[in-house]
C-alpha cells in the first residue's frame, strides 16, 4: 500500500485557503481516482459530517479506503477549514456495513456542460459605403450664404408689413360700415372685406 501525500497535496493546491466539506469530498475522490488501479477508493457515509460528489455520492469528507487491504486512510487535517493533507493510517474498516469502500469517480464527468453554440454577430450594413469628410466651405462660399440670408429676412419684413397693412384697411372699412354708407356699397366693400380677411 503506497503512501499518496504528495499526490494529496498535488491536488490541494487547486483549491482556496479553506475548503468546505463538498470540496474536501472532490479532493478525496480525485485522489482515488488517479490511483484506483491500486485499489484506493472512498469511505460511504450518509450520517454525521460528511461531503457530497456532484452526483449525490455521500462519503466521509477526509478518508480514503483501500480496499484490498481494507484499510482506511485520514487525509486531511481540519477538513471542511484549512483541510491541510495529512497521512494517517487509521487501520482496517471494521464497520463496512455503514462505511462501505465507494468507487471514485472520473473528476471530468463533474459538471460536464455542453459547448453552447456561439450566436453569429449580424454583419449590418455590409455594402454601406465608406463616410467621407463634408467638403470645407471656401470664404467666398461663406459671404454668398450671409447676404442669401439678409436678403431672406428682408423678404420677411417687407411680409410682415404687407400684412399688417392689410389688417389696418380691413378694421378701416368695416368702421366705415358701422357708421352707414350705402347698402351697395357696404355689400360691395363686404366683400372685399371677406376676401381680404377670409383664409
Amino acid at each position: 500500500m503506497e503512501n499518496l501525500l504528495s499526490a494529496i497535496e498535488a491536488v490541494r493546491q487547486k483549491f482556496g485557503a479553506t475548503m468546505n466539506d463538498d470540496e474536501c469530498a472532490l479532493l478525496c475522490n480525485e485522489v482515488a481516482w488517479k490511483h484506483r488501479s491500486t485499489g484506493w477508493g472512498l469511505s460511504g457515509k450518509t450520517s454525521g459530517t460528511r461531503g457530497h460528489l456532484p452526483n449525490g455520492t455521500e462519503i466521509a469528507h477526509d478518508i480514503l479506503h483501500h480496499q484490498p487491504t481494507n484499510t482506511i486512510i485520514d487525509i486531511l487535517v481540519g477538513a471542511g477549514a484549512q483541510a491541510t493533507p495529512t497521512w494517517n493510517v487509521l487501520g482496517a474498516q471494521t464497520n463496512l456495513q455503514n462505511r462501505p469502500w465507494v468507487a471514485p469517480i472520473d473528476p471530468a464527468s463533474f459538471g460536464v456542460k455542453p459547448t453552447p453554440t456561439p450566436t453569429p454577430t449580424p454583419a449590418w450594413y455590409p455594402n454601406a459605403p465608406t463616410p467621407t469628410a463634408p467638403p470645407s466651405a471656401s470664404p467666398s462660399d461663406a459671404e454668398a450664404t450671409r447676404n442669401a440670408l439678409k436678403a431672406l429676412a428682408a423678404d420677411v419684413a417687407a411680409l410682415r408689413t404687407e400684412i399688417l397693412r392689410g389688417a389696418d384697411a380691413s378694421v378701416r372699412v368695416e368702421e366705415s360700415l358701422k357708421r352707414g354708407l350705402p347698402v351697395r356699397i357696404k355689400t360691395f366693400i363686404g366683400k372685399i372685406v371677406g376676401t381680404v380677411g377670409g383664409n
